[in-house]
């Protein structure tokens, strides 16, 4: 029979859940793409049509839609790149340190995120996890 270490339990289900949290944030940003895109097409109608009135226009509705849809993708790529290595990093059982990491950058996401953290924190801190990620390199 395949004999496991008893540290080694639960990090196959901690590797799919920072995956599954990777992947989400991925759709996240996304959709901030659509915003963007939402913001330039919508943007440059008002402006030609503000251009074609003769009217001025002091802020451009359209860039709210922009700054909007870039500042959505830097924070899912921020938080959804460090939980993707946290998967492969618990697949190869090394880089404890990383996971750490990228479950307290994974805090700042709401509910999920959070409740992520703090369990992976729990759980890499235990003595026989210490043991297997030491026994892979760290």
């Amino acid at each position: 029979m395949n004999e496991q270490h008893p540290g080694e339990k639960n990090l196959n289900t901690f590797r799919i859940l920072f995956l599954i949290k990777g992947i989400l944030d991925f759709l996240i940003a996304f959709i901030g793409l659509i915003y963007i895109a939402v913001g330039a097409v919508v943007g440059d109608a008002i402006a030609d049509e503000a251009a074609r009135n003769g009217d001025y226009m002091p802020f451009n509705p359209g860039n709210m839609f922009l700054i909007f849809g870039v500042v959505m993708v830097a924070l899912a790529l921020i938080t959804g790149v460090p939980a993707i290595m946290a998967s492969q990093r618990f697949n190869q059982k090394r880089g404890r340190t990383l996971i750490i990491v990228a479950a307290a950058i994974n805090c700042i996401t709401g509910v999920l995120g959070i409740v992520l953290c703090i369990f992976t924190i729990i759980e890499v801190q235990k003595q026989e996890v210490r043991e297997v990620f030491d026994a892979n390199g760290g």
